[in-house]
């Protein structure tokens, strides 16, 4: 269990609202890209090409999933729970004979509390950076050489 109190960022589909988040692609696509693309160099377009690859990395690696999609074949994922007294990320299960999710301490989850479930995470064996990390540097290691 963790205490990071941040709420998840749900899954955008479609134009945003006000009530959605923007994801970082979409953030980055609100900027005028043609016109800055006609004025730069070529740190510039890697830049751009390095963040495309980031964005597509985090959006692959960190998104978090309506609750509702969570699987419910006993895999452990991590579930959001929002409950007010102590809003976190837990792991947890989803046990088909109780239909609840159960975390590590055996504890049943309170299923309206619950808005969120992503992936558990790889276990760490301290791997060389994602090539798309080593790109976003190197492209900003050449927008800090030209200037």
């Amino acid at each position: 269990m963790t205490n990071d109190t941040q709420p998840p960022v749900a899954p955008v589909e479609g134009q945003p609202s006000k009530d959605k988040p923007l994801t970082a692609r979409e953030a980055i696509m609100r900027l005028d890209v043609d016109m800055a693309m006609a004025k730069a160099g070529e740190g510039l377009k890697a830049l751009i090409a390095a963040a495309d690859a980031v964005c597509d990395y985090a959006d692959s690696h960190c998104r978090a999933f309506p609750i509702a999609t969570a699987p419910a074949d006993g895999t452990t994922i991590m579930v959001w729970d929002g409950s007010e007294s102590a809003p976190c990320w837990e792991t947890a299960y989803y046990s088909e004979a109780r239909a609840v999710f159960i975390n590590d301490g055996g504890y049943e989850l309170t299923i309206e509390d619950l808005t969120h479930w992503r992936p558990l995470p790889p276990p760490p064996t301290n791997p060389p950076l994602p090539a798309v990390f080593v790109e976003l540097g190197a492209a900003l290691e050449k927008i800090k050489g030209a200037g």
